[in-house]
């Protein structure tokens, strides 16, 4: 090349857009790690439905934070309140045995029902014990046969139709 000709100009190779790779290279000068619990938090306040039942899952066994029953219970609640059926049925189980939660029946019920009606085998199994033993709802042994059948055709292979 001639002293008074200029370089090629070469097109920078970009790995990451700058700003994230500003955002990890202070992470990294910092030690400010994301952990998991940070992301799934992180996930909860971008709106995303799962988020509060992971925490509420990590909050009930510990993993990854303190173990906290009302924590959890109030967690599984918002995920419940989105729509999230897992959540609906953990909500259940909460209430049913008052853990996190004060017990209460007719709570139970209603969260069994939610999650049920999105088709979770245990959620309507659960709801159908509810109706047999008239617990939280009135004794109804046609409501508790309903329920029952259709647990038990969701469970059998090659059985599940719409209801």
């Amino acid at each position: 090349m001639a002293a008074n000709e200029l370089p090629e100009k070469r097109k920078p190779v970009v790995m990451l857009p700058r700003a994230l790779s500003v955002l990890a290279l202070c992470a990294a000068l910092f030690g400010l790690a994301c952990s998991e619990v940070d992301r799934t938090r992180g996930r909860a306040r971008f709106g995303d439905a799962d988020a509060p039942f992971d925490l509420a899952a990590r909050y009930a066994s510990g993993r990854g934070l303190a173990r906290d029953e009302a924590e959890a219970a109030a967690r599984y609640l918002k995920a419940a309140e989105q729509g999230v059926g897992d959540a609906q049925l953990e909500l259940g189980m909460r209430y049913d045995a008052g853990e996190g939660v004060a017990e209460d029946d007719a709570e139970a019920a209603r969260w069994y029902r939610k999650a049920a009606e999105q088709g979770l085998r245990d959620a309507r199994f659960d709801l159908a014990l509810m109706y047999a033993e008239g617990n939280g709802v009135p004794e109804d042994d046609g409501e508790a046969t309903k329920w029952f059948r259709r647990a038990a055709a969701h469970a059998a292979p090659g059985a599940s139709r719409p209801d």
